[in-house]
């Protein structure tokens, strides 16, 4: 099928120009329409803000910005918070101190409890005939 129009060349582009007065028509119909929507949302804004004029409290759930947050919060410096940590928890490894006094419940040096152990032994389950470990 030939893909020429009857009475015209297919060169592949158009011959003329566009109508420059199509264009500014176009162009001065958008501006004017611009124009009067802005109108118009200024009008609108203005009926809402008639119709739903403000109570003096305020709705919205940030009004309270200045709450401290649930947690878990993020740490302002790290860094030092760890060496406090570690601190914490070499005292607690490296020393004796009374866990409950009323059970005579106590902590030991992790060192020494290692010790005992390996001098005593942990305490052993006693084998039952019946159990299935054989």
């Amino acid at each position: 099928m030939n893909s020429e129009r009857i009475g015209q060349e297919n060169e592949g582009y158009e011959k003329s120009d566009a109508e420059i007065k199509v264009v500014v028509l176009f162009l001065a119909g958008l501006a004017v329409l611009l124009v009067v929507v802005m109108f118009l949302m200024t009008g609108f804004y203005d009926f809402l803000e008639f119709k739903f004029e403000r109570t003096g409290t305020e709705v919205s759930p940030l009004v309270d910005a200045l709450q401290i947050p649930p947690g878990p919060r993020l740490q302002a410096n790290p860094a030092e918070e760890l060496v406090l940590v570690q601190g914490w928890e070499e005292e607690r490894l490296n020393s004796y101190q009374w866990v409950d006094e009323d059970t005579g419940t106590f902590r030991i040096p992790i060192d020494r409890a290692i010790q005992i152990v390996s001098e005593t032994g942990l305490p052993a389950k006693e084998n039952d005939e019946d159990s299935p470990e054989n």
